[in-house]
């Protein structure tokens, strides 16, 4: 007998056959065969390192929906997009789903699913439909104008200090004048001069950031959840939509996201309590220096009266590396008390190793790389060999070496794929064009390629914007038509030559470019003082409003026609941009703006160039054309560029890193969810780990802990330097 819907008024009811059942439950052990079948309701899994916890949320997903539970009303949260589409692959084979299509349970990243809920309520807090996401780069953009308003100067201070700043304060749910209440809860070690710079650089950074009509990854959740909170129907009608509710990797969670948790949580289908299921070891969270709270796990249990179960059986580790680990996690206090047992007995032995210093490590290092390999100790070769240090800046001494004994390596998290220059300058084309009012990202290709447009002219654009209260666009705009009084636009000239229809398309872009040289040619100078007759005050009479003020401000025609060309080449853009896909306006931009033959005088062209090949074929996967699929597109490179999984980045690494035969160099925290055969650990000392910039409180040094203990390989070795 086969499984079959059962219908009960509006209700649906699924019957399963036992055969069907014991599929989805074989090869579960008993603690995780509980959490997958438990009934609906708070309950809370403590899954150590290499317990299987994908599985059981997987499973779980299929157990509910194998019992009544409709796929739309589930929603799996995760924190990295990687591990996102590796829950909806897992999900997708429990259900035999071969098609995303077919899917219809959310699983997503918290940043994902509050843009989902924010694309369709924001409006109710205040945000325009086409609202972007500011990268870091935009973000540290508008501290440094934060920083020039109050006269801060950038070498006495690092803007990226008041970034993580803002970012601790917006991550404990936070406003502005916060900050000193924050400093004095001994959550930061600020003085009251720093409070005060925070406070009013962070006013103005939010302000901006309104002006621009965008928001920073905080902010995603931080309007979702002023949404939630002030629009209680809104919510209502979430709860409804959303009954069931899975978190992984809890630990990680914020005081916004357990807020917004708490939010969406609630009884429904008749139920008396919310079915919300958490997934999370306080053992293993590494993020505290980013506003994650490992006290969430106490917390939850506690606030929502939760069931719990731990998952202790490591079945990725052999016995020796997880009685290493549990030996030295179980010295932080305030942890839920778990003892892990791997289910692969022996291993090779922990060493450590001393060195005089890290030139001496380094050597080590490579060395013994080189003969594991050659001696077919490692049959898989170098790229089962990872070596993890605590800061990028460690990997100098590395690469040296590494090269000097000739052992192929790869460098993760270096320069990532979309913080690379040619990628940058496109995508803020590619923003501006979705988001006129993102003054950040066309300030950027104001002059890219050169077009004669310095920073001089650039400063005084910004003035004029700020005397007339608008964006650097409308500034621009503002300028060029009056410039263009006299002359019609390439625009308009196409509009008239088309009887008034809008036949923009790639084919006739010769044509468009025919037709914006030749309105460019006709620009007029402004005549000389003298043929004007009267000093600056009679020239200054006979001008409109935005003459005059283009004059005052110091901009001369030059400058003036310089600013009309941009002008004329974002109206151009913007028309075609209207009507194009995403990849079509990605060639747009690049034959518009002759990014190519800018792009020719750089050593690196062929590099460069493949990085744009790259960037169209991720822009290929949008097919809704005009600006909804423009937005669409840079929604999903914001969310995979902001992932703290630095591996995500690299848009090339649809292939498993793994698959590279090289050795992998990286930092701890971006090792997380890794397997190597071997594992060196370098920079075991003082001041790097941990770190020397930290505070050292008992929470950090627990965290280091966490860090070094739970590296799931089967040979570990520590080169550890003597200090001198």
């Amino acid at each position: 007998m086969g499984a079959r819907w059962l219908h009960r008024g509006s209700v649906q009811l699924w019957v399963s056959a036992p055969q069907f059942e014991h599929d989805l439950l074989e090869g579960l052990n008993p603690e995780q065969r509980s959490a997958v079948t438990a009934p609906p309701g708070p309950m809370i899994v403590l899954a150590g390192p290499g317990s299987g916890k994908t599985r059981v949320l997987t499973s779980r997903i299929g157990f509910l929906m194998r019992h009544g539970a409709l796929p739309s009303t589930i929603v799996a949260v995760t924190f990295t997009n990687k591990a996102a589409n590796e829950m909806r692959n897992r999900i997708k084979k429990v259900l035999g789903i071969k098609h995303d299509s077919k899917l219809q349970v959310t699983v997503g990243t918290f940043h994902r699913v509050c843009l989902d809920i924010l694309r369709e309520f924001g409006h109710h807090v205040g945000l325009e439909c086409n609202f972007l996401i500011f990268n870091a780069d935009q973000q540290k953009e508008l501290v440094i104008q934060a920083m020039g308003e109050l006269g801060i100067s950038t070498e006495k201070m690092q803007p990226r200090v008041l970034t993580s700043a803002i970012s601790n304060l917006k991550s404990q749910n936070l406003g502005p004048q916060s900050a000193a209440e924050f400093q004095r809860s001994g959550q930061a070690p600020w003085n009251p001069k720093f409070v005060n710079t925070v406070q009013r650089v962070y006013e103005i950074y939010q302000e901006e950031l309104r002006r621009s009509n965008a928001v920073d990854f905080d902010d995603i959740l931080l309007f979702t959840l002023r949404l939630l909170q002030q629009y209680p129907g809104i919510t209502a009608e979430l709860q409804a939509r959303w009954q069931h509710l899975l978190v992984d990797e809890w630990q990680d969670t914020n005081v916004p996201q357990y807020s917004l948790v708490q939010l969406l949580a609630a009884p429904s289908g008749g139920r008396v309590l919310p079915s919300v299921f958490v997934v999370g070891d306080a053992d293993q969270s590494i993020y505290g220096w980013r506003g994650a709270d490992f006290t969430n796990v106490e917390r939850f249990q506690k606030e929502f009266t939760a069931d719990r179960i731990l998952l202790q059986h490591n079945y990725r580790s052999t016995s020796t590396i997880v009685e290493a680990a549990q030996s030295v996690i179980e010295r932080n206090a305030g942890r839920v008390d778990k003892t892990m047992i791997s289910t692969n007995p022996g291993g090779a032995l922990v060493k450590l190793h001393e060195v005089w210093d890290d030139q001496e490590e380094a050597s080590f290092v490579a060395r013994q790389s080189k003969r594991l390999v050659e001696s077919g100790v490692l049959l898989a070769g170098y790229r089962e060999i990872a070596v993890m240090y605590r800061t990028n800046q460690q990997s100098r001494m590395m690469e040296e070496q590494f090269v000097r004994n000739g052992v192929p390596y790869q460098l993760i998290g270096a320069t990532k794929f979309y913080e690379r220059r040619e990628v940058k300058d496109l995508l803020a084309y590619l923003r501006v064009l979705a988001n006129p009012d993102d003054s950040v990202s066309l300030l950027r290709i104001i002059n890219v390629p050169p077009r004669g447009i310095g920073k001089a002219t650039v400063d005084r654009v910004q003035g004029l914007a700020t005397l007339w209260g608008c964006s650097v666009f409308q500034a621009v705009k503002r300028l060029s038509e009056s410039r263009q009084d006299d002359v019609p636009s390439a625009t308009a000239v196409a509009d008239r030559e088309s009887d008034g229809e809008a036949k923009f398309s790639l084919e006739n872009l010769d044509e468009a470019m025919a037709s914006l040289t030749s309105a460019l040619e006709s620009l007029p100078e402004t005549p000389a003082r003298g043929e004007r007759g009267g000093g600056r005050q009679d020239q200054e009479r006979q001008l409109g409003p935005t003459q005059r003020a283009a004059m005052q401000a110091g901009l001369k025609d030059r400058a003036l026609n310089s600013l009309v060309c941009f002008w004329e080449v974002l109206e151009t853009l913007r028309e075609g941009a209207a009507l194009c896909t995403p990849a079509e306006t990605l060639e747009l931009v690049i034959a518009v703006s002759q990014f190519q033959d800018h792009l020719m005088k750089d050593e690196s062209f062929d590099e460069r160039w493949a990085n744009i090949g790259e960037l169209s074929k991720a822009s290929g996967r949008v097919t809704e054309p005009g600006i909804e699929g423009l937005v669409l597109f840079l929604e999903e490179v914001a969310l995979v560029a902001g992932d703290d999984n630095e591996l995500e980045e690299e848009i090339k690494l649809d292939i498993d890193v793994k698959k590279d035969p090289r050795v992998k160099l990286m930092t701890l925290h971006s090792s997380k969810g890794l397997e190597f055969d071997v594992v060196f650990m370098v920079g075991m000392v003082e001041g790097k780990l941990p770190h020397d910039k930290c505070s050292k409180t008992l929470d950090e040094v627990e965290e280091v802990r966490v860090v070094s203990a739970h590296c799931n390989t089967p040979q570990l070795t520590a080169p550890h330097c003597y200090t001198l």
